[in-house]
C-alpha cells in the first residue's frame, strides 16, 4: 500500500467514525470501507497510537470513537 491510498484510507476511516458519533464496531468499519481488512486494522492501530481514535467497551463489543485533532492534542500533552 502506498502512503498516498494509506492518507486516503485514514480520511475515510477519520471521517466515517465522525459520522457515527456513537462508535462503531470493527465488523460495521470493515464493511463500510473499500480496503482490506489487515489494512483498516493496521490504519486504526495507528490512529489509536496517536490519540485519534478511541475504544470504548460496549455491549456489541469493542467500539472504535472518532477524536478530533484538538482532542488528540490533550491526551498527547497528558502523557508528557
Amino acid at each position: 500500500m502506498n502512503s498516498n491510498s494509506n492518507s486516503n484510507l485514514t480520511e475515510q476511516i477519520l471521517s466515517f467514525l465522525k459520522n457515527n458519533p456513537e462508535g462503531v464496531t470493527q465488523d460495521k468499519l470493515t464493511s463500510a470501507i473499500p480496503f482490506q481488512e489487515a489494512e483498516i486494522v493496521n490504519s486504526l492501530n495507528n490512529l489509536i497510537g496517536i490519540n485519534r481514535v478511541s475504544l470504548f467497551d460496549s455491549v456489541d463489543g469493542t467500539l472504535f470513537k472518532y477524536r478530533s485533532e484538538k482532542e488528540a492534542l490533550k491526551f498527547r500533552d497528558l502523557k508528557k
